[in-house]
């Protein structure tokens, strides 16, 4: 993960306004009823790839701690050695449906 990702996620994760901790002392994410799409790409390291993937777990576990658990991610990797690789992203980013998002 970038350090410019980390520090985003340090600006968005704001205890009181996008999670908050319950009695018990554990975070309860506050933006419920929410989906998330995630666009991914790696020059070198295959999304889901077993061992070596650390990027999408994390994305999520964090999107789970705001409270948002409906997340697609779309795979964006490879732009340089995959043929269908920008083809199949955009496609996927395509089909998003941003007006029902929004209403």
């Amino acid at each position: 993960m970038t350090a410019t990702l980390k520090a985003y996620f340090d600006q968005v994760a704001r205890a009181g306004v996008t999670f908050k901790y319950n009695d018990q002392g554990v975070p309860e994410g506050l933006l419920t009823n929410k989906k998330a799409y995630v666009v991914v790409s790696s020059g070198g390291v295959p999304m889901n790839a077993p061992g070596m993937d650390f990027l999408t777990p994390h994305v999520k576990t964090f999107l789970g701690l705001l409270g948002i658990s409906d997340v697609t991610f779309i795979d964006a990797t490879g732009q340089m050695k995959r043929e269908d690789a920008n083809e199949s992203a955009t496609a996927a980013i395509n089909a998003i449906d941003i007006d029902a998002m929004l209403a």
